[in-house]
């Protein structure tokens, strides 16, 4: 999730409201530090808690690492009278709760993990999201609704030219068909306190979250699925430190682990997040509206065309992306030549029909073509990547040991999607002909011209943000900071690779789970981008 403008124009309403009526935020009960642990510090056999004070034990029993076995003594007699064995539950049998987190790399939750945080869940799956690597993107991927979002909450409707406010938006919730899914949603007027205290908001939003997972486990037994989410971990992510991060980070296994214990072990957690955050210290502003005022075009930000040579270029969060429209190729190509000598861009995107094109000028000269095929089976893709006198993505090296594809009637050398997933996924930008294709093409239901990726450390949005805090860390764009992120489950190991479209099949594997579903129309994004009816006014 970008920090977003109705951060800024809601701050002092937020704050005055939670901290005047709220009142403070409390720490998890859950104990800081188990009693002992029992075998070596980095490869336990055992661990001991005295999670409800002195009088009462629980151990958990390690297999492989990983937390399997629950003991519990509650009344404090010494004697575990209570067992559960996570590997001899039926996942169909058990209630789950599903934690979507919001802007939490890989890298930090793989080093917590490391450490021994996070042990009642099996080791993490890369998961890699979407380009462009945004809140709204990928969360409708995971709950199996691609394609009825935008990039932001800025909406540009092209059949009637017009550009719908983004703050206006983002309070109604227009753009979060996902989050209408959710049973713990903050309010989204809290948001803005939560990038601007978000230490504080974090343990607000933890309590709230649990509370209600807790609740709601306890009053619905027939509800198998909980879902909650927090915006707050983006927010730790885009202002504060990495240790900072890690602090809270630690403090949410405390709140899980409670949760597990509440529930005698008889709970499946799924935890997940929608993008990474590249953490790069000080980020600095790219020159995007100055490389673009050197050309003959005239920027429009909030508005739809009016005349000749305009081009629209929104700007609504502090991210690594830049995105165009255009109203003509010449128009299209004056973008591309701009924003690809301008400093801080990595690489720039342009839709041609089908084909989507980069290039990336400080990484190798020419350009290449991105093609994309469906498969006879449901499912599968192929993708080629034509290069012409270079190397945008560096792929020359890792494509030379997969698999090739040939169709008839056609020369390219296509690849199957799944080779090009577990072949590129520690590259330095993961699985990008995948999620660039998709990305200019059907991951949104509006698409920009051009796309232009920025290096980690820079950042383009709305103008005034980054007066009120400095931006220690951003996403949007293909880096593999931004883009890998990470997927657990206490109940089965996942695949070591994944992307967000993959979260509904792999559950499925273990225990039927169809997130819910909604008309399309009744959702609020419909009329922003619906087609005036024949003799309409506008």
């Amino acid at each position: 999730m970008p920090i977003t403008r109705v951060r800024a124009v809601f701050l002092c309403i937020c704050v005055a409201v939670v901290m005047g009526l709220l009142g403070c935020a409390g720490a998890p009960s859950w104990p800081q530090e188990p009693i002992k642990i029992i075998g070596p510090a980095d490869n336990p056999a055992s661990v001991l808690w005295a999670p409800a004070g002195e009088k009462t034990r629980y151990r958990q029993d390690l297999r492989d690492g990983v937390k399997r076995v629950l003991r519990f003594d509650l009344d404090g007699d010494g004697q575990f009278e209570r067992l559960t064995d996570l590997d001899q539950l039926d996942p169909k049998e058990i209630q789950h709760v599903f934690i979507f987190l919001d802007g939490v790399p890989y890298k930090l939750f793989a080093e917590l993990y490391d450490e021994g945080h996070f042990r009642l869940f099996h080791r993490p799956a890369r998961f890699i999201g979407p380009f462009p690597t945004l809140t709204d993107v990928s969360f409708n991927n995971i709950f199996g609704v691609s394609g009825m979002s935008c990039y932001e909450s800025i909406i540009f409707n092209r059949t009637t030219n017009e550009v719908h406010n983004g703050t206006g938006l983002y309070l109604a919730g227009h753009n979060e068909l996902w989050a209408s899914r959710l049973d713990y949603r903050q309010a989204l007027w809290m948001d803005g306190v939560s990038y601007m205290l978000p230490g504080w908001a974090s343990r607000r939003e933890f309590n709230r979250m649990f509370a209600r997972a807790s609740q709601t486990l306890q009053d619905k037994p027939d509800q198998q699925n909980v879902l909650i989410y927090s915006i707050s971990t983006d927010a730790l992510c885009h202002m504060e430190s990495w240790q900072r991060a890690r602090e809270m980070m630690i403090e949410l296994d405390r709140y899980i682990e409670q949760l597990m214990f509440e529930r005698e072990g008889r709970l499946g957690v799924i935890m997940m997040t929608d993008h990474g955050n590249n953490f790069a210290g000080e980020c600095r502003k790219a020159p995007i509206d100055e490389a673009l005022d050197a050309t003959r075009l005239t920027i429009i930000r909030d508005r739809g065309f009016r005349r000749a040579g305009e081009v629209l270029v929104p700007r609504y969060g502090l991210i690594s992306l830049v995105r165009a429209y255009c109203q003509n190729t010449c128009d299209r190509d004056a973008v591309v030549g701009a924003l690809s000598h301008c400093e801080g861009v990595e690489q720039v995107m342009w839709r041609d029909g089908d084909t989507v094109h980069v290039i990336a000028p400080a990484i190798s000269p020419g350009a290449a073509r991105i093609c994309h095929r469906a498969g006879a089976e449901p499912g599968r893709e192929f993708f080629s990547y034509q290069i012409d006198g270079g190397d945008p993505l560096k792929l020359g090296a890792l494509l030379a040991g997969l698999k090739i594809y040939r169709f008839e009637g056609d020369d390219a050398d296509w690849y199957d999607a799944a080779d090009l997933l577990t072949a590129t996924a520690d590259h330095d930008w993961p699985d990008p002909l995948w999620r660039t294709w998709h990305g200019l093409n059907d991951q949104t239901a509006v698409a920009p011209d051009v796309a232009a990726s920025l290096a980690v450390g820079w950042y383009y949005g709305a103008p005034g943000l980054d007066a009120f805090a400095p931006l220690r860390g951003t996403h949007g764009g293909l880096s593999k900071a931004d883009s890998v992120t990470f997927f657990v489950s206490t109940m089965f190991a996942p695949p070591p690779i994944m992307r967000t479209t993959d979260v509904i099949p792999v559950v499925n594997e273990h225990f039927p789970w169809t997130p819910p579903t909604a008309d399309p129309a009744t959702h609020g994004l419909e009329k922003y981008l619906a087609v005036p009816a024949a003799g309409s006014s506008q």
